[in-house]
């Protein structure tokens, strides 16, 4: 990944000078530029999910998309196409993991909540594996709130203020620029958290050692404020906070250090950032040619790189947005030895990245069709990739924290967690809005990323690859030396995926199946031979590589609920069909079971031979068991291809004599098969001669049916087997959203509140910007809460979140 890199020439504050033909600027390039460079040189994942709903019942499926994305250039990734998505219940337990395909960045499955789910907050976790290298990095989270339905609710949640004392409450102060320095003008950022983890609006005051108050302010709803001190001294503070109900809780400020610089940023001016450096003489006095480096950047990107001089105890410029990056930026100073002194991380607004997306709509008897026209931020028609969750507009389901254009603008640049970040984007020109997003950020610390391992040169270790596709690997050995055999040849069968290959092993018998795209609980059939096709002195050893991953998370403190109630008179009914789970009941039978049971091609002119750990070692090879048990001609070509004569005449379809080939009840394409798979590996075979009248014309001339073998039977001493089968932990199967069978009528309280209308996770838009699609709607409903999300080809993000009255005119 390239950094940008800009050297500016001039700027509108005389003390703010460029490097360019500069003494310091090798030295800069060495010490700062090239370690940063390095840091990011190896390209960053994140994930952010969008989920339907806020809020399930128990018995629902949680429907659900995710978007992987590259932080520093904002464009989806498309470097990884295997992610890894989990559920956790609200005591952190894991309840699921499913393994998604990404195809161009985004990808979409659910995840079914069992009737009897217990009540809480529940926790959705993505990420791919390359982002397990890279400590700064986290993975995606969504909470969603459960409540289980169907019986008198003995722990359904409410948010409430919970009871506590002053202690409970955490009161933080946080220096702007990183200290709080003697002698200087001085500026905080202040946050109060509950505990329940939220934030609260609150009455602040600061004392003096003479216990005078000296200044009031507030914070806002989420707890986050700030206030200034000015020509600080030692003199000992106190700070007072009065909580909603009345408490008040006062802590001791810290004591300024006699060293350091001191920030104060100007953010909400529309053209320019101006930035005050302030300190006392012994700093100063300290500073080299009394000048300071002045870094901006953000994830790998680096904006503007210059110095600035002190005159006296303090230093001011401004900086033009048009050299900012959109949305987060740092702005760092660092002494002449490039050791960080202060930093400060602001929002620049000047630069959009939200595009404008268009939504129409039509309804036909009862079909509604929703037009999406998406522009990017050029006014320009542009393919996009969109998700739309569309619920009743009464809803309780539609209260969500984040959006994609949040997580991309600011969570993903910032360290920390942020209560409700799609707040600051709901109104982003909104000058109250970009008020408390810039006391927001004096709040959050520094960038995710450390300087000290920057500037030591320490990049990060790449542990975890980029997954694309399953690798499988083996080794082929001689069975009766027991050692690796080179002369040999692996063969791969996976019926489920219709794959079919094989493979020559290197000089050490080794070989590498790779990028294998898998279906969860497939089957994996793998086979060993010579390279002549003989198995019968081959031995197999062979493992599908799976990653070892955590199942446990930090449960988030936001959304959590603080109080749980037992209402006596509170009864949701359920809102669909309760399926009910029956025990497995044992039934014991002598019957002997037909392998071919509930086959659709089952003949009564089937002969069937059953192979079984007596019988197996008859026959090596596949086309011995066919001549002598069926009395079939059976012949190989020059390039080992089987031809098999049912003595019926050629095909009328194809032109030959061979059969048509059945596998675990799917119909191949030809007999390939049957050349790889080892007779151990087969359950049991069925053939007809006299024409299967289930196939068709394609069973004109027979069929051959194969079943493969489902438990694993112990062929020989310590496993030694010329094959191998595995039930794959694979990419879960892409399902469609259907809406549920409601029981309840949808004008019901418990619809209007819980239903699902309609989720669309992959509407994409032509080249004109434009694309459509339609759902049925029942006539009760007269307006709708729709949520739209999305990225275009060129980065630009999409978020709408809007009421639609269902109409009759597009």
């Amino acid at each position: 990944m390239k950094t940008k890199f800009f050297l500016i020439t001039a700027l509108l504050a005389v003390s703010l000078n460029s490097l360019a033909d500069d003494p310091f600027l090798e030295m800069l390039k060495k010490k700062l530029i090239d370690p940063y460079s390095k840091y990011f040189a190896q390209k960053r994942e994140r994930v952010y999910l969008q989920v339907n709903r806020s809020s399930y019942l128990s018995g629902d499926n949680i429907w659900f998309k995710a978007y992987v994305y590259d932080p520093a250039n904002r464009s989806s990734s498309m470097e990884t196409n295997k992610l890894y998505a989990e559920l956790f219940d609200n005591n952190g337990k894991l309840v699921e993991r499913k393994i998604l395909f990404i195809s161009e960045g985004t990808s979409n499955s659910f995840f079914r909540l069992n009737h009897d789910s217990k009540s809480g907050t529940y926790t959705l976790r993505a990420y791919t594996n390359w982002m397990r290298n890279f400590n700064e990095q986290t993975f995606a989270t969504q909470t969603i709130t459960v409540i289980s339905v169907g019986n008198q609710t003995q722990d359904q949640p409410v948010v409430t203020h919970a009871t506590s004392t002053t202690t409970d409450v955490d009161v933080q102060v946080f220096p702007e620029g990183g200290q709080y320095v003697e002698k200087a003008d001085n500026h905080f950022g202040i946050k109060v958290t509950l505990p329940n983890g939220h934030g609260s609006e609150t009455n602040c005051w600061i004392l003096n050692s003479k216990n005078d108050t000296i200044q009031n302010f507030a914070t806002n709803k989420f707890g986050i404020g700030n206030f200034a001190m000015y020509s600080a001294s030692k003199e000992p503070y106190k700070l007072g906070v009065r909580l909603p109900n009345g408490q008040i809780k006062e802590i001791t400020l810290p004591t300024p250090t006699p060293t350091g610089i001191a920030m104060l940023v100007n953010n909400l001016m529309p053209q320019k950032v101006l930035v005050s450096l302030k300190s006392n003489q012994i700093t100063v006095d300290n500073l080299k040619d009394k000048l300071v480096h002045v870094f901006i950047h953000n994830n790998g990107n680096i904006y503007q790189s210059s110095y600035a001089k002190f005159n006296g105890t303090e230093t001011s410029f401004s900086i033009d947005r048009s050299v900012l990056g959109p949305g987060i930026n740092c702005i760092t100073i660092f002494n002449a030895d490039f050791k960080p002194l202060a930093e400060r991380v602001i929002f620049n607004n000047s630069k959009s990245l939200k595009g404008a997306l268009n939504i129409k709509s039509v309804l036909q008897n009862d079909t509604l069709t929703i037009e999406a026209n998406t522009l990017d931020t050029a006014g320009k028609a542009i393919i996009t990739d969109l998700s739309f969750s569309i619920l009743p507009s009464s809803t309780i389901g539609n209260n969500f924290n984040s959006s994609l254009l949040a997580d991309v603008l600011l969570s993903s640049a910032v360290k920390g967690t942020i209560e409700s970040p799609n707040y600051y984007f709901e109104e982003i020109n909104n000058a109250k809005r970009l008020f408390e997003l810039d006391n927001l950020l004096l709040t959050q610390g520094w960038r995710r990323y450390e300087w000290p391992d920057l500037l030591i040169d320490k990049v990060p270790g790449i542990k975890y690859e980029f997954e694309n596709g399953y690798t499988i690997q083996a080794t082929a050995e001689n069975r009766f030396k027991g050692k690796p055999e080179k002369n040999s040849q692996v063969s791969l069968f996976a019926p489920n995926d219709n794959l079919i290959t094989s493979e020559p092993v290197d000089e050490n018998g080794r070989v590498s199946f790779n990028n294998l795209y898998l279906s969860d609980s497939g089957k994996v059939i793998l086979s060993a031979s010579t390279v002549k096709g003989s198995s019968w002195n081959r031995n197999l050893k062979a493992n599908i590589v799976y990653q070892k991953l955590d199942s446990t998370i930090t449960i988030n403190k936001f959304n959590v609920l603080s109080n749980w109630i037992s209402p006596s008179n509170t009864y949701i009914k359920p809102l669909t069909e309760k399926l009910f789970e029956l025990k497995e009941v044992v039934v014991r039978t002598e019957k002997k079971k037909d392998p071919f049971e509930g086959s659709i091609y089952r003949s009564m002119n089937d002969r069937t031979y059953v192979i079984t750990k007596e019988n197996y070692n008859r026959y090596t090879r596949i086309e011995d068991l066919l001549r002598n048990e069926f009395f079939l001609q059976v012949t190989r070509t020059g390039l080992d291809e089987l031809i098999i004569n049912m003595g019926r005449g050629a095909n009328s379809f194809t032109g030959n004599h061979n059969p048509t080939l059945i596998v675990d009840g799917m119909v191949m394409n030809d007999l390939s098969y049957l050349s790889i798979i080892p007779v151990q590996d087969i359950e049991a075979i069925a053939v007809n001669k006299s024409g299967n009248s289930m196939l068709g014309g394609l069973g004109s001339n027979g069929s051959i049916s194969v079943v493969t073998r489902r438990e694993v039977i112990d062929f020989g001493p310590d496993g030694i087997s010329s094959s191998r089968q595995f039930i794959v932990k694979g990419y879960a199967k892409p399902v469609a959203f259907y809406t549920p069978k409601y029981v309840l009528s949808p004008e019901s309280e418990t619809y209007q509140k819980y239903a699902s209308i309609y989720w669309k996770p992959d509407l994409k838009t032509d080249s004109t910007g434009k694309a459509q699609f339609k759902f049925a709607i029942p006539k009760e409903i007269k307006e709708l809460a729709i949520r739209a999300e999305g990225i275009s080809v060129n980065g630009t993000i999409y978020y709408e979140d809007k009421k639609l009255i269902v109409n009759q005119e597009l």
